[in-house]
């Protein structure tokens, strides 16, 4: 085996980066594993093998594992176990690979374990599937239906509706959970596991609105018991999880909260419930109540650090990752930089204690690199040795799919700035480093390389490659994930690639393990639905091994849009253009920019999302329309035949708007613009059949569904534009999306010095990394540094 020549941390701060392409190309004698200090282990059925953790390359993959590693390789594995049959021991105990379960323990399976081991019990539907039941819809689409001359655009929209991938729009399904009240051996000599089931408040007979106001720990017990046999139990056996039942905290609501917060996989129970019926009974009896809460009182809880990291936050916006990072006790507020001046304002605001530089990051570094110790404030630059993390998200503009104009100089001069990142991260040599960035940094561009001796496919590269490419030539352990934001309590469908590395000597942590379901349609489709990653060529997926037909499935109920921001009143709604907001409204923020008129009066007609999901700009009704203002709309005229469906590819007499399509030529501008003062914007239907129909402009997030992606300029018009309120007239507001991206209602995006306009609000919620989900990736880094350096995998 080739390996890295083993960095110390001293020679790591000290060494030539430059050297470490030649030094990591020369092979040396293999060394057991006892003898590799960084090492990192990989279960790949019954072997375990022991190399070093930043030499992750093709060429040394190739001479450890066969060829079809890559499909259970993301440069660093998860969490991962072999399937392992259970054991019983002599004194009762249950056995599974390194762990032991007895009597009263909790267990979590895989979704629907319990209703398989029924004969002739069928599948039961999802608590969210009823909301998209099309049969639901036909009295409520009728109107729509029976009059095509108004809503002459209807079928686009029922055309998604009776697609077959429309109930996938709801939520996957919780993990099943029972507590273990029995073991035995069968004749083959397999473990028979029988277990009391825990049911959530979804599966109970509550109405739509208790279980939507229910917590997603709260379980109840059914009296009925189900047997489980092994291989079957170990091969859908996901976890050990932590129900209390104790008597103390049902009374006290405070404490209750604190000790759910505590720790990974809680859950309370004070209840029974019939399990035939769904009706939730009356309390637990004393002996299941004292079963549960001596096994909850093994609860491990999440690990503390006892002096937090000293964090450098590049490209920091208002702080969404350090708000995150900050709430699972990993960094303090030390330094950050950011060139957009309110941005640098509320980052201060929300982090006083931290230094934070208002300039370019090249100009900084530039500065830094001259041997400057303070800027012209005053303020002191970081040194190498006074950052112990990294993090940051380089503007990704250059990369977003979001962005037709990507390719254009001012996009690929922010995508630039990754480059800055690295000589950032080589100047000052932390301990982690932490990176995001969207799905389309892993895409291909041009280096600009165009050397004659330079290889032709020199002049192209994936980004994604490069950065690893660099951190490791650095002298880093890197590892990369493409992460689903609302896997992880955030409700709200938003991928984003995180990149972590960490120096010699530092054990690199694991990705999170998803939290909360979401729903099925963001884990299907294209490529970068899910959370793959293909890097040079090859897939690496990104999904657990074990869970793999369940990508949407988690311990908990996932988050929703109505559970965001259903408590938010219209009254201390603030309509304003460049004031600064008033610090009287409550929440704070709940602000909206002032709408053209021709804009309100669309949204006017868009029906509520309580009446349709997912309405948009495909139910407009094509009528005069007048506004309070004495302003009045036009009727749209469909002049020629056009294009619906682009799967039919056939021209529809009366449903063009243009003669484009009808002599297969390409408009001018002037044409495209005949129809401007239309309720349905002409342009919409002109090209929908090319654009997925525009899905989504003028469009209302359903209020049991999660939100689109949020962006800078919450626009209808934009190519996300599903940016209105569900039941109100209105544009979503700054606190509104605020909160679809995880944010507390103690963290501003406003100035008591200086003005902060509402567009540039919007733009700090937009940019930011959902604070819940740096979150998740600050508790799995805390779990590594106080992890010993030996622990590398649990087996």
């Amino acid at each position: 085996v080739h390996r890295v020549p083993q960095l110390t941390p001293e020679e790591f701060q000290s060494f030539d980066s430059r050297q470490m392409l030649d030094r990591y190309l020369k092979p040396v004698a293999y060394c057991a594993a006892k003898e590799c200090a960084y090492k990192h282990y990989f279960v790949r059925q019954c072997w375990v093998m022991s190399i070093p953790k930043f030499i992750f390359d093709e060429r040394t993959l190739k001479m450890v594992f066969s060829d079809d590693l890559n499909q259970c390789f993301c440069w660093k594995t998860s969490k991962c176990s072999t399937i392992g049959h259970m054991q019983l021991t002599d004194d009762g105990l249950i056995r599974h690979l390194s762990k032991k379960f007895a009597i009263g323990d909790v267990l979590m399976f895989v979704p629907n374990s319990f209703r398989h081991q029924k004969c002739g019990d069928k599948k039961p539907p999802r608590f969210f599937e009823k909301f998209f039941d099309r049969t639901l819809l036909e009295k409520d689409t009728e109107k729509y239906a029976s009059d095509p001359i108004k809503y002459p655009e209807y079928d686009r929209y029922k055309n998604m509706v009776e697609s077959s991938e429309f109930k996938e729009y709801a939520f996957g399904d919780t993990f099943d959970i029972g507590m273990v009240v029995g073991a035995d051996l069968n004749e083959e000599n397999n473990v028979v596991l029988a277990l009391r089931r825990f049911v959530r408040p979804e599966d109970t007979s509550m109405s739509d609105a208790e279980v939507l106001k229910s917590n997603r720990h709260e379980l109840y017990l059914s009296g009925e018991e189900y047997l489980i046999i092994d291989p079957y139990a170990t091969e859908r056996l996901v976890n050990r999880c932590y129900v209390t039942a104790d008597c103390r905290l049902s009374g006290d609501r405070t404490e209750l909260k604190k000790w759910l917060a505590g720790g990974h996989l809680r859950f309370y129970c004070f209840q029974t419930v019939n399990e035939s019926s769904g009706d939730v009974g009356g309390p637990l009896n004393r002996k299941d109540a004292d079963v549960l809460t001596n096994s909850a009182a093994k609860a491990p809880s999440y690990p503390r650090l006892k002096n937090r990291l000293r964090k450098f936050d590049m490209f920091s916006g208002a702080g969404g990752m350090s708000q995150g990072l900050h709430a699972a006790g990993l960094t303090e507020a030390s330094y950050a930089v950011e060139f957009i001046k309110s941005h640098a304002e509320v980052y201060k605001r929300n982090f006083p204690s931290a230094t934070v530089f208002h300039t370019d990051v090249n100009v900084m570094f530039e500065r830094m690199q001259r041997g400057e110790k303070c800027d012209a404030s005053g303020q002191r630059y970081p040194q190498r040795g006074d950052v112990d993390l990294i993090c940051g998200g380089p503007p990704c503009q250059g990369f977003s799919g979001m962005n037709s104009a990507k390719h254009e100089k001012a996009s690929t001069t922010k995508r630039s700035l990754v480059a800055s990142f690295l000589a950032t991260i080589d100047n000052l040599r932390p301990r982690l480093v932490l990176m995001e960035n969207v799905s389309g940094m892993a895409m291909t561009v041009k280096t600009g390389l165009k050397d004659a001796e330079k290889p032709l496919e020199d002049e192209r590269a994936e980004v994604l490659s490069v950065v690893t490419e660099a951190l490791r030539a650095i002298g880093y352990q890197v590892t990369v994930r493409k992460l689903q934001a609302a896997l992880h309590g955030v409700p709200q469908d938003r991928r984003r690639i995180l990149i972590m590395a960490a120096a010699p000597g530092e054990k690199l942590p694991d990705w999170p393990e998803p939290t909360t379901t979401c729903p099925v349609n963001v884990m299907k489709g294209t490529a970068d639905h899910h959370t793959h990653l293909k890097i040079n060529g090859k897939l690496y997926r990104g999904d657990r091994p074990q869970l793999r037909d369940y990508p949407t499935s988690a311990p908990y109920r996932g988050a929703t849009v109505h559970e965001a921001i259903s408590d938010i009143t219209t009254d201390a709604l603030v309509v304003q253009v460049t004031k600064p907001t008033d610090p009287s409204t409550s929440p704070r923020n709940h602000v909206i920019p002032k709408s053209h008129w021709l804009q309100q009066a669309r949204v006017d007609n868009v029906p509520k999302a309580t009446e349709l999901p997912y309405a948009d700009w495909r139910l407009l009704p094509n009528v005069k329309y007048e506004m309070k203002n004495g302003q009045c709309t036009d009727i749209l005229k469909y002049t020629h035949a056009g294009i619906v469906f682009s799967n039919r590819a056939k021209l529809v007499p009366g449903r063009g708007v243009c003669a484009c399509q009808h002599i297969q030529k390409q408009c001018t501008r002037e044409e495209r613009s005949l129809q401007k003062n239309t309720l349905i914007p002409a342009a919409l239907p002109h090209t929908g059949s090319r654009y997925q129909q525009w899905a989504g402009l003028f469009g209302r997030p359903y209020p049991h569904g999660v939100f689109q992606t949020i962006v800078t300029v919450p626009n209808p018009f934009n190519k996300q534009g599903q940016v209105l309120h569900p039941e109100q007239n209105r544009l979503l507001s700054v606190r509104e999306l605020a909160r679809g991206q995880g944010f507390p209602d103690t963290f501003k995006f406003d100035s008591d010095t200086t003005p902060i306009s509402v567009n540039a609000q919007y733009e700090q919620v937009g940019n930011a990394v959902p604070p819940p989900l740096a979150l998740a990736i600050g508790r799995e880094i805390v779990a590594a540094l106080t992890a010993s350096a030996a622990d590398i995998v649990e087996l």
